[in-house]
């Protein structure tokens, strides 16, 4: 079973700012879910350390790309694994702000489910937010 994502008003994306008002547009957000595409551990009898996306897990994010640009996102939560990075990274375009974190992570111990150090994601993954996850 998966455990909830708890996300405290600390740990907001930087520049995002909680505004009260009664208008409706305001107060709803929509929230999208997206699993990655396939990892090379979706398509291998053995589990790889934090795999990477599969060819066809890459071509899959290729497809999809012009509906995430279609649907206008602000920004992107994602999950400090390879996998997700690899798809959140290539689902959405450059200006989405993209926010790593830890809570995100599936909790099986499983080797595909550990992750790289965050120095080496943020070296493959500049773009994305690293702040609030775990050295």
């Amino acid at each position: 079973m998966a455990c909830p994502a708890k996300v405290a008003p600390t740990m907001r994306p930087p520049n995002v700012e909680l505004v009260q008002s009664s208008h409706a547009a305001f107060r709803q957000k929509t929230v999208y879910i997206v699993r990655h595409a396939q990892g090379q551990h979706n398509v291998s009898p053995q589990f790889e350390f934090d795999p990477p996306l599969t060819e066809c897990g890459l071509k899959q994010v290729q497809r999809k790309r012009a509906v995430t640009e279609m649907i206008g996102v602000d920004v992107v939560l994602v999950s400090p694994l390879r996998r997700t990075l690899q798809t959140a990274c290539g689902l959405f375009p450059e200006h989405v702000h993209v926010v790593a974190l830890e809570d995100l992570r599936e909790r099986v111990e499983e080797s595909c489910n550990l992750r790289e150090d965050t120095a080496t994601l943020r070296s493959w993954f500049p773009r994305v937010d690293m702040n609030l996850i775990e050295a």
